[in-house]
């Protein structure tokens, strides 16, 4: 809740055993600025979760319930509830504690108490701040919260005061909710009653947030196996090598065709006309260390490749080879050296026609 350049999303992303991270702030054109930071990476792709992964941006307030975050587990209000006028915050406990009702909620706010340790401080941290409150305020609206709502709560803080003012408490003082479970034989007489009256609490609440963003990340239910991951870490870095090759060729001026297919040393038979190829060695993949992890036997990686993998291999299975494909300007002139007409030369035209 009031998730602002979405940080704590962008960390939460990368923890392979969460499912489904919702952002929720007011203020739409900061989440729209900040929402591609989330959209999967490259090696989202490459290194695939074994758990699915949705991310979902809303536009909304705090003080407000939305059906669609009941079956969330957790609630962070990160140095949010400061910045809410009094009437908005006065209807936060219920929307989340009473409504909602997540297993954990954490809540964090500057502590009052340790301003004094700011040289010449007057007023608040933060302009937009509508109260700073002492560690005893804080308290009490939490165990107001826990009465009200079955709930319990721990204390604790980030930003430690200097050794002999530790009276002071933390910089910013973070307040950790636990819902109180109910007894087994409490539980089981209101599952039934729960589940009828749930349906009936997602209508009553409504949807009145508004989705700015969303994305899911891939994600493979069975996770692959050593020689899977092997062939695939093989074929990303032959196709790292063979950009390299090309790129210093042409950094000097060359052409970034290598060989062609009378290399005495490459194990092809033939090669097809107007093709030359990039030939990258297999063990030179082994100075990669995400290679090294899975594998030091270039014999393994020949092995993965053959059985996963649609790149053509030497014959000795020791090479990968990259076919470079001719232009198709080439090819004209190739033909027309060799006295054949230009491949989209209509056949009913011939030299001697004239169009004057």
């Amino acid at each position: 809740m009031g998730c602002a350049e979405c940080e704590l999303l962008k960390s939460l992303k990368f923890h392979r055993h969460i499912e489904s991270l919702i952002g929720i702030d007011i203020n739409e054109s900061l989440l729209q600025s900040n929402q591609n930071s989330l959209q999967p990476l490259i090696t989202d792709y490459l290194h695939r979760r074994s758990r699915p992964l949705k991310i979902q941006l809303f536009k909304g307030s705090i003080d407000e319930a939305d059906s669609r975050m009941m079956d969330c587990d957790l609630f962070s209000c990160i140095e949010v509830i400061e910045h809410l006028y009094p009437s908005v915050l006065e209807r936060v406990p219920a929307a989340i504690f009473q409504k909602l009702r997540p297993q954990a909620v954490i809540i964090s706010t500057p502590n009052s108490d340790f301003n004094v340790l700011f040289p010449e401080f007057v007023g608040f941290r933060h302009f937009d701040h509508k109260f700073e409150w002492s560690r005893q305020e804080f308290q009490a609206w939490c165990f107001s919260i826990c009465c009200l709502y079955h709930y319990e709560v721990e204390f604790s803080g980030v930003g430690d005061p200097p050794a002999n003012m530790t009276y002071l408490g933390h910089c910013s003082q973070i307040a950790i909710f636990r819902r109180i479970e109910k007894e087994e034989e409490e539980e089981r007489e209101e599952d039934e009653e729960d589940d009828s009256n749930e349906e009936k609490e997602e209508e009553r609440l409504g949807s009145p947030y508004e989705l700015i963003y969303e994305c899911e990340f891939p994600y493979e239910p069975d996770p692959p196996t050593q020689s899977e991951r092997l062939s695939n870490e093989a074929e990303y870095y032959l196709r790292v090598l063979v950009r390299r090759e090309r790129n210093r060729y042409l950094e000097i001026g060359g052409e970034p065709t290598i060989e062609n297919g009378s290399h005495e040393n490459s194990g092809l038979t033939e090669s097809p006309r107007h093709r030359d190829f990039i030939r990258i060695e297999l063990n030179e993949l082994l100075m990669f260390p995400v290679i090294q992890e899975l594998t030091n036997s270039v014999t393994d990686i020949s092995e993965a490749l053959r059985q996963h993998s649609s790149l053509i291999l030497s014959e000795d299975s020791m090479n990968a080879i990259f076919y470079e494909e001719s232009s198709s300007e080439e090819e004209e002139e190739e033909e027309e050296r060799e006295g054949a007409p230009p491949s989209d030369t209509p056949a009913a035209v011939t030299e001697e026609e004239s169009w004057d």
